[in-house]
């Protein structure tokens, strides 16, 4: 039977073995020592492996030597015991079975240094952990608390914090810095500050000229380079513009056309207005709750008594001279005028015909 390349290593070692065993033992522990990787550049799967068979080979090895020395034991009960030859004629040597035996089982001390340093190991390592955990854990709730302080700090307004003087005073305090940089910081920020109150005050206040001051300096502070630096939502923070038509300026140009025909809108929306809350062409809504805020006031609402087409015609005839689209006409309408879709059905129909 031809023999496997396993099978003939296999003999050539156990031939090793039989011949010199001493120094096959020494040349394979030097080999072993040489190809021995450590536990952690192993794979997880490898070092399971390695534990498993570190285990057994333990299991195996402590059975082995517990034979030996049962082996050993029982070997020492079975000899003979010598006599010295001054014994007594009469006295006779007591037989082995009939002898008492007393087995002396003390504690074996081998392994109970390398057990308790393993023990004491294992449970400083397990204290280790769990004091890393509360490390972690009290890293993380300081962050978290650090952070809500900040936004309470950032959230309490001063009376004083009012002026942009005492606001760059608040942000340098906040940076602390040296005397040397809050020197060369201050004037910075102060100009800073300055400017944005300046632009805020600009667009305060809902009359037409506000709206066109607010549409001017938007125009000339948003621009390709706000854009660029990604500061439009600052800007509009610091400043109380509008965030999205800051984003939409794409010139520095105004249209003097348009603004005049703001102002145009604005001479006419007495008159139009006026015009619409006549008796003839609208009424009031006698309901408590009938009422719409403008400006933080509560107006009481009232309905037009025709279309807006039939009442643009009838103001024209009114204001001859007056040069109004029907389009301004309509947007001129005071927001507590209702169109007349929303008039109820039990409406006095002479309040209707007093139109024609």
């Amino acid at each position: 039977m031809v023999k496997s390349r396993a099978q003939i290593q296999r003999e050539y070692r156990q031939r090793l073995k039989e011949k010199n065993n001493e120094a096959y033992l020494q040349k394979e522990r030097e080999r072993r020592k040489q190809n021995y990787v450590p536990s952690s550049q192993l794979s997880r799967r490898k070092r399971r492996q390695r534990n498993e068979y570190n285990r057994d080979y333990l299991k195996h090895y402590r059975a082995r030597k517990k034979e030996v020395l049962e082996l050993i034991h029982t070997n020492n009960q079975q000899i003979e015991p010598s006599t010295s030859g001054y014994e007594s004629g009469t006295s006779s040597v007591i037989p082995t079975e009939n002898r008492l035996l007393v087995q002396m089982r003390f504690q074996k001390k081998a392994n109970g240094p390398k057990m308790r340093i393993s023990k004491d190991l294992t449970k400083i390592k397990a204290e280790m952990k769990s004091l890393q955990a509360k490390h972690e854990n009290l890293k993380r709730k300081y962050r978290t608390t650090a952070r809500s302080l900040q936004r309470v700090k950032r959230k309490k307004v001063d009376k004083n914090t009012s002026t942009p003087r005492s606001k760059t005073e608040q942000q340098l305090d906040e940076m602390n810095l040296s005397a040397e940089q809050r020197s060369s910081v201050r004037k910075e920020l102060l100009f800073a500050n300055t400017i944005c109150n300046e632009i805020r005050s600009a667009g305060e206040g809902t009359s037409t000229q506000a709206r066109m001051r607010t549409r001017i300096v938007r125009n000339i502070v948003s621009g390709k380079t706000m854009k660029k630096y990604r500061m439009i939502k600052t800007l509009a923070q610091r400043t109380g513009l509008s965030r999205n038509k800051l984003a939409k300026v794409a010139t520095k140009d105004i249209n003097i056309k348009r603004l005049y025909r703001i102002r145009e809108m604005g001479k006419h929306r007495y008159n139009v207005t006026r015009f619409l809350e006549r008796d003839e062409n609208s009424r009031v809504m006698p309901g408590k709750a009938d009422y719409v805020k403008t400006d933080d006031k509560k107006v009481q609402k009232r309905i037009l008594t025709d279309y807006l087409s039939n009442l643009y015609h009838k103001f024209m005839m009114e204001y001859p001279t007056v040069k109004l689209s029907f389009t301004t006409f309509t947007r001129l309408r005071p927001k507590n005028i209702l169109l007349t879709s929303l008039i109820r059905f039990d409406f006095d129909f002479w309040c209707f015909n007093a139109t024609f």
